[in-house]
């Protein structure tokens, strides 16, 4: 998920009331890319390691700050 795909997924509360407003009219969602997802390489995934980040494995919570 990138910036564009949130912008796409944050504009569906007001393209629902806009449909509504209008008898429930189909809307179109706005293309924030301008055309650039049909090339866009997909995202890798990325592997965190915790403990670099300062947390370690505790018994009751999974996780525990150093």
């Amino acid at each position: 998920m990138d910036v564009y795909d949130l912008a796409a997924t944050c504009c569906l509360c007001e393209l629902t009331e806009k449909s509504s407003t209008n008898r429930s009219m189909a809307c179109d969602i706005p293309d924030f890319t301008r055309g650039a997802w049909r090339t866009n390489k997909p995202l890798g995934i990325v592997d965190i390691d915790l403990q670099k980040m300062g947390f370690g494995l505790d018994k009751k919570t999974d996780l525990k700050a150093v």
